[in-house]
């Protein structure tokens, strides 16, 4: 089908709401329940049981996820790519109306139920990059691919500043937690109606058996398959330090150095500018030097440095400056992944290895929200030698990598 820009930018919108979505609410959560002024949670709640529903509202969107996306994928594959979309769009749009709602009657169930419902549509970003694809050709569809990177990490530099910037109270009197949440669910929908009258539908409709526990088959798959089993257990690690960096350093923030959200919203979207800046530059330097497997080592020490950093040398400024190293780390070594991914199968292989890479992510991010619902923020230091011995696991395993890829 001849590539449309009619048809392109709305679906590059979507790419860049879904990744800002996913933003959003970093900045806001920690203060949102760590502050004991906040009204989620009893002032005289402890630290542990703030831990606990931190982690806690972190798992629901990531255990929906695995469960939502190979299922509106499926969907998707029935019934269409325009009708999927734009139900997703509209179920993300009323769970951040019911996280909002959450927000407003100060009910904690309320405002994770909102956040588990948005997890579930989150379908909607691999949905928007299969119709790009059915709308791109031969010759494009390499461009068309990079861009969907590129409209991730402007989602997710723009997400964490709308999060942080809108919920501060000291800007406007307008503004508060719940604001975000508005802005997301009204881009939500502004973008559904968009793509109802400007998508036209890109994929031929065709039998296929809708699974909800999809998810979970292809998750099982990434450790019983030979091809790809090593190179899951590397990724699940990397993926882990990860989440559990990138959830915990809100509340180091929030409880240490008393960060207001609209500065925790900066300190994000510095991290989406590294990755940014990552992913579309500097691999692409150390890949004229080393292969991806070697890469990949590379690139998880560098992340172990930064957070050995962070355990060594606490001081208020070290994580604005331990987060490039990790940031530039972690950027690398997931694209080398996802390429060793590709690699390790063959070319009709290739729609189902991406999808066991989003799952391990899925499944990852939600165990990291287990380790800081177990481990309070009061023991952050047990929390980074979690995260560093996580990397360290991932580097010990990496040599073996070129004995799995075909």
């Amino acid at each position: 089908m001849k590539n449309s820009l009619k048809v392109f930018i709305p679906l590059f919108i979507v790419l860049i709401v879904d990744a800002m979505g996913f933003g959003l609410v970093f900045p806001i959560i920690g203060p949102l329940l760590f502050d004991p002024n906040g009204g989620m949670l009893p002032v005289s709640a402890s630290l542990t049981e703030r831990s606990f529903f931190y982690g806690l509202t972190n798992i629901s969107v990531f255990v929906a996820l695995l469960f939502g996306a190979p299922y509106f994928g499926d969907l998707s594959d029935k019934y269409g790519r325009k009708k999927v979309l734009i139900a997703c769009l509209s179920v993300v749009a009323f769970g951040y109306i019911v996280s909002a709602l959450g927000l407003v009657y100060k009910s904690l169930w309320l405002f994770i139920l909102g956040r588990t419902i948005d997890g579930f549509a989150a379908g909607s970003e691999s949905i928007a990059q299969a119709a790009i694809i059915d709308i791109s050709s031969p010759e494009r569809k390499t461009i068309n691919l990079s861009l969907i990177s590129v409209a991730g990490c402007l989602g997710f530099v723009i997400g964490p500043l709308v999060g942080g910037i809108f919920s501060d109270k000291t800007i406007s009197h307008w503004f508060g937690y719940i604001t975000p949440f508005i802005i997301a669910a009204v881009l939500a929908m502004l973008n559904a109606i968009c793509l109802w009258f400007t998508l036209t539908e890109t994929h031929i409709v065709k039998t296929v058996k809708v699974n909800l526990f999809r998810g979970l088959t292809i998750f099982k798959s990434a450790f019983t398959e030979v091809r790809i089993r090593h190179l899951s257990v590397i990724f699940l690690l990397l993926q882990m330090a990860w989440a559990i960096y990138f959830q915990v350093v809100s509340l180091v923030f929030t409880e240490s150095y008393h960060y207001l959200p609209k500065q925790i919203g900066f300190y994000y979207a510095y991290i989406g500018i590294v990755v940014t800046f990552t992913m579309i530059f500097i691999i692409r330097l150390f890949l004229k030097f080393m292969k991806e497997r070697i890469l990949v080592m590379v690139s998880c020490a560098m992340a172990l440095f930064g957070v050995i950093l962070n355990i060594l040398l606490p001081f208020v400024w070290m994580p604005w400056v331990s987060v490039t190293f990790i940031s530039l780390g972690i950027g690398m070594a997931y694209a080398c992944m996802l390429s060793l991914y590709s690699s390790a199968v063959s070319e009709e292989h290739q729609g189902w290895v991406m999808g066991v890479g989003n799952a391990v992510i899925a499944v990852a991010w939600a165990l990291g929200g287990v380790v800081i619902s177990a481990v309070d923020v009061a023991h952050v230091f047990i929390i980074f030698v979690v995260t560093a011995s996580l990397l360290a696991g991932a580097i010990m395993l990496s040599p073996w990598m070129k004995y799995k890829i075909k």
